[in-house]
């Protein structure tokens, strides 16, 4: 018997995220349901310039493992090897937390 190994990844402009909360840091936003920690994100948003007939990729300014807020009821939730993760747009992200 063999076990395929798969991972899920972002592809252009979507971040992969774990939802989580924030147990040290002090602030408080709402129920807490709308953080999540990056997982992986695409390579940016693809902006065509029609004056160059060019494409240009806008990079994702996050990194991985930033802990997130994002607009409540966004992304795409889904299960996967038992952890629950979010595919969510870089456009409906609204802060990001910076650790000291």
């Amino acid at each position: 018997v063999y076990k395929i190994m798969a991972k899920v990844l972002a592809f252009h402009d979507y971040l992969l995220i774990k939802p989580t909360t924030l147990e040290s840091s002090g602030l408080v936003f709402g129920d807490q349901k709308n953080i999540g920690e990056i997982i992986d994100k695409g390579l940016g948003k693809e902006i065509y310039n029609e004056t160059l007939d060019k494409i240009k990729i806008l990079s994702i300014p996050l990194e991985i493992g930033t802990k997130i807020v994002y607009r409540p009821g966004a992304g795409i939730p889904f299960d996967f090897d038992g952890n629950n993760y979010i595919l969510l747009k870089i456009d409906d992200v609204v802060a990001y937390i910076q650790d000291e």
